[in-house]
């Protein structure tokens, strides 16, 4: 392949070191990648991201003129592409290189579609000619919020966003378009990244156990052989939902915020949360325990619902916490 231009290091070293502040994210900068080396080199990294920048000849005052090479003109065939990272790791890539996202001559799908669809990850590509700075800005963007534990889509749409409320750049915020058969993947859940991995998921099941706990308000008395069938679901899902309240607390706090001040409000959050859990198990098996009188049992079941809007009100408090932060 080419020799990188000097531009496209620039635009790596950009990302890296917008990178560097994430302690969980390494960057392995490549420059002058031949598509025989791919596979190698992405089963040594075991990359969950991959990035590609490719520029015409020249420095930087000369691309706006110098026509930027395709990835057929620098011999990568998507479909290879696709299949090399189908077997990779990779969750996410960007392709900034010319028309990666356009059409092209022949008819056939953009070569970033053609990758998604065979690697089965989320591709953005170009449909366009972007100015190397405000690829940067985008990349650099992107992937500070995937280095967090943002999904692929929340992060794709903070850097076009980015882009677009730049006083220079402002035109080229609709050039990078993103493929993808799931979007709200999140690449990086590990520590400060686990907690808003966490938090979705916990989010996701505690909205699931407010639903099961109103159908089981709603269900007519029946014996506790019957309610232990019943209660089985929710149950285990309390039981998921506790697993993840550990890692919340890992969380970095919005800017301007005080760390230990954020830190022991998400901490009361969770413990919170954590005690609403316990009670709702408490009143689920209370159902199905022969030994508890049937009032007691109804008295159980009536409190199914509050639980629900107790949980809900927990997860309001979780959710103001963390949403700021993403």
């Amino acid at each position: 392949m080419q020799a990188v231009p000097a531009v496209a290091g620039e635009e790596l070293s950009l990302i890296a070191s917008a990178l560097a502040a994430h302690r969980t994210i390494t960057v392995h900068c490549e420059p002058n990648l031949a598509v025989s080396a791919l596979s190698g080199l992405l089963d040594k990294h075991r990359a969950a991201v991959f990035h590609f920048a490719a520029y015409g000849a020249g420095e930087a005052s000369q691309l706006q003129a110098a026509p930027w090479p395709t990835l057929q003109e620098l011999g990568i065939d998507p479909q290879t592409a696709g299949a090399e990272l189908s077997r990779s790791n990779v969750q996410v890539a960007v392709l900034n290189c010319g028309g990666s996202a356009s059409l092209p001559a022949s008819g056939d799908r953009p070569a970033a579609y053609q990758i998604a669809a065979q690697a089965d990850a989320a591709v953005i590509g170009m449909a366009g000619r972007i100015q190397p700075y405000s690829a940067a800005l985008f990349a650099t963007v992107f992937y500070s919020r995937l280095a967090i534990g943002a999904p692929v889509v929340k992060a794709y749409y903070q850097g076009a966003r980015a882009v677009r409320s730049h006083d220079t750049y402002a035109t080229m915020g609709s050039i990078p378009v993103m493929y993808a058969r799931t979007s709200n993947v999140i690449p990086f859940p590990t520590g400060e990244a686990r907690a808003h991995l966490s938090f979705r998921q916990t989010e996701n099941h505690v909205g699931r156990l407010g639903r099961e706990l109103a159908s089981l308000a709603d269900m007519s008395r029946c014996d506790p052989a019957e309610w232990a069938v019943r209660i089985a679901d929710p149950a285990i899902r309390i039981e998921g939902i506790t697993e993840y309240l550990s890692a919340l607390t890992a969380a970095r706090p919005p800017t301007g915020t005080d760390p230990a001040r954020y830190r022991r409000r998400v901490e009361r959050a969770r413990d919170e949360l954590a005690a609403s859990l316990r009670a709702s198990r408490q009143n689920l098996f209370r159902l199905s325990d022969y030994a508890v009188p049937q009032n007691q049992r109804d008295a159980a079941q009536a409190q199914l619902r509050l639980r629900r809007l107790e949980l809900e009100r927990i997860l309001m408090n979780l959710r103001l916490l963390f949403e700021d932060t993403l």
